[in-house]
């Protein structure tokens, strides 16, 4: 004699709502932000550019800013004089990667300087909640 019941379909259901809410729980804490991308340009009427000005970034999202500079031969530079809204304040084309930005940084904008072959420009990056 056979204890065997059929599988219901509310029992069926139930285990596919787990092991799906499981997947998601497990890739959301995996899940890392691509950064922001911030292009420095030289030009000459302009000798610097940056896009976007002022980069926005969210401190919920936990997002992050690359610098790049694709005819930035000899490099650049990224300093931040007056506090970063990031662990570093100092960034180069060797070190681009601004990683995550603080949960302490308090919200508004970050002015810094970008430096390539001498000239400077100060543009800034905006933190939203």
């Amino acid at each position: 004699m056979s204890s065997r019941r059929p599988i219901t379909r509310l029992t069926l259901f139930g285990l596919v709502a787990t092991f799906a809410l499981a997947f998601y729980a497990v890739g959301a804490r995996t899940q890392t932000t691509e950064p922001k991308t911030v292009t420095v340009t030289i030009k000459p009427a302009h000798p610097i550019t940056v896009t976007p000005d002022p980069a926005v970034i969210s401190k919920s999202e936990g997002d992050q800013i690359e610098w790049v500079c694709p005819a930035c031969t000899s490099g650049f530079s990224v300093h931040f004089p007056k506090g970063s809204p990031f662990a570093s304040g100092i960034f180069n084309q060797k070190n681009p990667k601004s990683g995550k930005v603080r949960a302490d940084a308090a919200e508004g904008l970050y002015h810094y300087t970008v430096t390539v072959n001498g000239h400077t420009l100060d543009p800034g990056v905006k933190v939203s909640p």
